[in-house]
């Protein structure tokens, strides 16, 4: 399981100045955003991408993608910054967290193997950011890491 040590946060807000988290529901998104955030000393904008859920699916990452691109300091979680990244958010440096801490739901199940997918594919392609955590897992790994926490 991938996990960052309070010098690895402060590197890394000190190295980058936009930073998206990543990764499937119940993984600790959020919580590690507001790590992040609980950090700063200057002014930054913390957007969980979950507050835009009022939003339709499509649109979405473009409202993400719309918001951010006015700001020069931001943290930005969820299960869509994968499909923002995807549609061409640009952010210093990626975190992706796979693992669940909590029992995730069938649909949450589902709604991994979308993340998972769609993190895939952004990341097989020359986007130039740096990314932290998707090599320490493996799909096999993620699944049964969620079928661990689902007793449905």
């Amino acid at each position: 399981m991938f996990r960052l040590t309070v010098t690895q946060i402060e590197d890394i807000l000190v190295d980058h100045e936009k930073i998206a988290i990543a990764g499937p529901p119940r993984c600790g998104k959020t919580l590690l955003a507001e790590g992040f955030y609980g950090y700063t000393e200057e002014p930054w904008l913390l957007l969980p991408a979950d507050l835009l859920m009022h939003k339709t699916w499509e649109e979405t990452p473009h409202v993400i993608i719309d918001v951010l691109h006015h700001f020069e300091r931001y943290i930005v979680e969820g299960v869509q910054v994968g499909r923002a990244l995807r549609k061409g958010l640009k952010p210093d440096i990626v975190i992706y967290l796979s693992h669940p801490h909590v029992e995730m739901s069938k649909g949450q199940i589902t709604m991994a193997k979308g993340c998972e997918t769609i993190f895939s594919d952004w990341v097989s392609t020359d986007h130039g950011v740096t990314v932290l955590g998707w090599e320490e897992r493996t799909r096999a790994s993620t699944l049964a890491a969620m079928a661990l926490h689902n007793s449905d």
